[in-house]
């Protein structure tokens, strides 16, 4: 149905509310406008009401501030208003929903050279309720440009809050995949490093056996067997199959993700969430994420007890007899050199001096030894020979 536009000038067009009805477009310009503005002002709101009760969609447009006054009381009426800069006096051609707008006509009277005296006394005569309402009105306008552009702002850095956290997101799944990826590389090489512990024992303790306890093999597996257990102790230890319950987390406890083979240590506990360390990252996440688990060894080095010979610092050889005391200083005197020792105290006693005699001749012909001498008073005297290895 064609509705013809109206406006009313002291009556109203009787076509336009005979036929408007729910759904019709009416469209009213400087509606109230033509006749006395209380009573233009009252006959136009009456006419919105009646066109806003049938369901007529109405655009009117009015300098009335009594209309502003009624579209903010009536339900189904809206107030709206093209933006104006109040600064530079321009419009901003911005519609605005929900905000009545002001005339600005003393602005723009001032703005073109009124006489101020003219301008004052127009103030007076308008009344100063009126002065309030239009003060307001741009008070309002100035406050919605603000609030638009803080608006605008925010919505600018919550954009940008997103996208870092989907970034900090993407890259937490990444670095648990490396995660996983390097821990399971270590293991591998940690298991390597016990595999090869356990060959190289078993290999020293077979080559002992062979050679009848000669001291250069003795000090050789001795010294390999030493650093194989040095690098196996700083080896990583495997996380046990079986997880224990996350209720009674500590700082210190070394737990797991679930679903996830990355594994850490609690450093700090803040609320429903831990901070773990693993590796070289440090990650914030919930305790509901998190299950404990216990260290176990990466597989037993040998079921086999190894037995290599033992190095003492002293040799009590009183009472035996010439041969009887070199067959038992041999073997001391090897272990300790293989041992790395650099001083033995062999105790042979004063007596006649026989048996001093000859350790004394065994040792001058022996390589381990470097230099010899008899014990100094706080040492045993004369019945302990203190000997200097290489």
């Amino acid at each position: 149905m064609k509705i013809p536009q109206g406006k009313i000038c002291g009556r109203v067009p009787k076509e336009m509310l005979d036929e408007a009805e729910s759904g019709s477009l009416v469209l009213l310009d400087e509606i109230g406008t033509g006749t006395d503005p209380a009573e233009g002002g009252a006959l136009a709101a009456t006419v919105l009401h009646s066109l806003t009760t049938r369901g007529a969609i109405t655009l009117a447009t009015t300098h009335h501030g009594a209309l502003k006054v009624f579209a903010h009381e009536t339900p189904g009426v809206l107030n709206a208003s093209m933006e104006f800069d109040t600064v530079t006096l321009r419009p901003s051609y911005r519609f605005r929903s929900g905000v009545p707008g002001s005339s600005y006509a003393f602005e723009l009277a001032e703005r073109i050279g009124l006489p101020s005296g003219v301008l004052s006394a127009a103030r007076k005569r308008v009344g100063s309720e009126k002065n309030r309402m239009e003060s307001l009105l741009m008070d309002l306008e100035s406050k919605v440009r603000d609030y638009e552009s803080r608006l605008a702002e925010t919505e600018t850095e919550r954009e940008r809050l997103q996208r870092s956290v989907l970034s900090y997101e993407q890259k937490t799944t990444q670095l648990k995949l490396e995660l996983g990826t390097i821990r399971k590389k270590a293991m591998e090489e940690a298991k390597d490093l016990v595999r090869n512990v356990q060959r190289t024992i078993e290999e020293s303790v077979r080559a002992i056996r062979e050679s009848g306890g000669d001291r250069d093999i003795i000090k050789a597996s001795r010294t390999a067997v030493r650093q194989l257990q040095q690098h196996l102790a700083e080896a990583p230890q495997e996380e046990a199959e079986e997880s224990l319950p996350a209720e009674d987390l500590r700082i210190g406890d070394r737990v797991q993700v679930r679903e996830g083979s990355g594994a850490g240590e609690i450093v700090e506990l803040r609320g429903t969430h831990a901070v773990v360390v693993s590796g070289n990252a440090k990650l914030r996440l919930p305790l509901s994420q998190l299950h404990k688990v216990r260290a176990q060894p990466l597989m037993p080095v040998s079921s086999e007890k190894v037995t290599l010979p033992e190095a003492k610092t002293e040799i009590d050889l009183r009472g035996l007899l010439g041969d009887e005391a070199i067959e038992r200083l041999t073997p001391f005197l090897d272990n300790a050199y293989a041992a790395g020792l650099r001083r033995v105290d062999i105790i042979h006693g004063k007596g006649t001096g026989a048996l001093r005699k000859r350790i004394t001749a065994y040792l001058k012909d022996s390589s381990h030894v470097k230099t010899f001498r008899l014990g100094e008073w706080n040492e045993g005297g004369t019945g302990v020979t203190v000997v200097e290895l290489n």
